[in-house]
Order: C-alpha cells, then sequence, then structure tokens
C-alpha cells in the first residue's frame, strides 16, 4: 500500500515531493489502548524520514477522523520533522494531553 507507493515514488526520486490521501487503520493505535495494533501512516513516516534523510526534511501529517489520532500523536511528539494535526469532531478526544511543553511538540486539535 503506502509503502510500496513512497518506495516507487518518492525513493526512487519520480517527484520531488508527495501527497497521499489515504484512509489507514491504526491513527488511535497505543500500546495500553486504541482500536489497532499498527498505526500505518506512523510506520510509513519513520521509513521515509530513514530511507531519505538528505531528501526528505519535513512531514506533514493531517488526520481527518471523528476521533483524535493519539496514537500519531504519541509516534511523533519528539520528532520535529513532523508537524500532525488532528481535525476530529468536538470533545472527541482524550482528555489527557501526552505533549509535555509546547516547544516540544505542538498538536494543533
Amino acid at each position: 500500500g503506502v509503502l510500496a507507493l513512497v518506495d516507487d515514488v518518492v525513493v526512487d526520486r519520480y517527484v520531488a515531493c508527495g501527497y497521499a490521501l489515504v484512509r489507514p487503520p491504526g491513527h488511535d493505535a497505543l500500546q495500553d489502548m486504541g482500536f489497532g495494533n499498527f498505526n500505518s501512516i506512523a510506520i510509513t513516516e519513520h521509513y521515509l524520514l530513514q530511507t531519505c534523510p538528505s531528501s526528505i526534511r519535513k512531514v506533514a501529517i493531517v488526520d481527518y477522523d471523528v476521533c483524535h489520532g493519539n496514537g500519531t500523536e504519541v509516534a511523533f511528539e519528539d520528532d520535529n520533522c513532523v508537524l500532525f494535526v488532528s481535525i476530529h469532531q468536538a470533545n472527541n478526544y482524550s482528555t489527557r494531553t501526552h505533549a509535555r511543553t509546547v516547544s516540544q511538540f505542538f498538536a494543533m486539535n
């Protein structure tokens, strides 16, 4: 799926930048909770940033769903190369925040 697209298009340098509109499962997968075992977007972003460190320096993830993508937020809370934006139904997010300071990680809810 998404990893094959990354390999075919980005790693092989067919394009200078990319955009993927996907609805993968696992955006709320956490070790102690969530509705999935794997977060395919987090796996793909980690793979992309490690595979192409000289050409891919920043990644933006816009999560549009009825619930907050807390699994994706946690996956990148210490990574300043990733901007994560969660657009979700009002009051449909975890009451616990994972960010410790604004300068460390910024999640837009």
